[in-house]
C-alpha cells in the first residue's frame, strides 16, 4: 500500500511539474510572438516613413526642376536681352547652390538603399513572427500540452495580418498636400 501511495504521489508531482514546465513554455512562446510582432511594426513604420521621405524629396526636386524649366521657357519667349540672361544665370547658380545635384543624388540614393534594406528587414521579421506563431500553435495542438493549453485557456494564434492601409502604397496625393 505504501508503494502505491508513494507512486501516486510521485506521479502527481511529475504531472504538476510537467504542467508548470508546459505553462512556462506557453508564456515564453507568447512573449516571443509579441516580440516578433513588435519588430514587424517597428520595421514597417520605418519603411512607411522612409517611403514618405523619399516621395517628398522626389516631388520637391521635380517641382524645382519644373519651375526652373518654366522660367527658362518664359525668358526665351521674351526677346532676351543681356540683363534677362544674366538674371537667369545668377538665379540658376543660386538654385544650384541651394539644391546641388550631387547632394540630391546622395540623399535619394541613401533613401533608396535604406528602403531596400527595410524591405528585407520587414520580410525577415514576418518570417520570424510566423515561425513564433507556428511554435506556439504546435504546443497548443500537440498532445499532451494541449491539455495544459485548454486548462490555462491558451488558444491558437492567427498568422500575420497587416493593417489594410499598410498593404497599400502610401497616399502620395494627401502627403503632397500636407
Amino acid at each position: 500500500m505504501e508503494v502505491f501511495v508513494a507512486t501516486l504521489i510521485a506521479l502527481v508531482i511529475i504531472v504538476v511539474i510537467y504542467f508548470m514546465i508546459c505553462e512556462n513554455k506557453f508564456v515564453s512562446l507568447e512573449e516571443l510572438v509579441k516580440n516578433a510582432w513588435s519588430n514587424i511594426d517597428v520595421v514597417q513604420e520605418n519603411r512607411y516613413d522612409t517611403l514618405i521621405e523619399l516621395y517628398k524629396i522626389v516631388v520637391s526636386y521635380a517641382e524645382h526642376e519644373r519651375n526652373t524649366l518654366n522660367e527658362i521657357v518664359q525668358n526665351r519667349s521674351l526677346k532676351s536681352n543681356e540683363e534677362t540672361i544674366n538674371n537667369l544665370v545668377s538665379h540658376v547658380y543660386a538654385v544650384a547652390e541651394a539644391y546641388p545635384q550631387l547632394k540630391a543624388d546622395i540623399i535619394y540614393n541613401n533613401l533608396v538603399e535604406k528602403l531596400t534594406d527595410l524591405n528585407a528587414q520587414t520580410k525577415f521579421a514576418k518570417l520570424v513572427y510566423n515561425d513564433a506563431i507556428t511554435k506556439f500553435n504546435r504546443l497548443v495542438k500537440m498532445f499532451p500540452s494541449n491539455f495544459v493549453a485548454s486548462m490555462f485557456k491558451h488558444e491558437e494564434k492567427d498568422y500575420l495580418t497587416v493593417e489594410e492601409h499598410k498593404k497599400q502604397m502610401p497616399d502620395f496625393d494627401s502627403i503632397r498636400n500636407r
